[in-house]
């Protein structure tokens, strides 16, 4: 099984509600977002999510500690900077990380 890091949320959870990736296979999705998952009430706001579906699955996540949101602890997050979480030449537009690729890629550059 993979165990992958995602870095967009609406993407992510697009993907897993499609069946691209199997919601077994993420360890962590890393966004931008600021959405107040914490708060109770937000499940229940339709205006956050297109889908009952949605909301569930990200309450999900949520709830196992799955979803990391840097920005609500600090704004600079990434902003401005040329160091990136993942360390891809496309890392703008890849959206999910296979932790064993990443490591097999750090073992050969040794």
């Amino acid at each position: 099984m993979r165990h992958l890091i995602g870095k967009s949320l609406s993407v992510c959870t697009k993907d897993i509600l499609d069946g691209t990736i199997g919601e077994e296979e993420v360890l962590l999705i890393c966004t931008s977002t600021k959405h107040p998952f914490n708060d109770p009430e937000h499940f229940y706001n339709m205006k956050y999510f297109d889908s009952i579906a949605e909301a569930e699955l990200l309450q999900r996540l949520w709830k196992q500690g799955r979803i990391h949101q840097p920005r609500m602890v600090s704004d600079s997050y990434n902003y401005g900077k040329e160091e990136y979480l993942f360390p891809y030449d496309n890392y703008r537009h890849k959206v999910w990380y296979s932790i064993k690729d990443q490591a097999i890629e750090g073992e050969s550059d040794d």
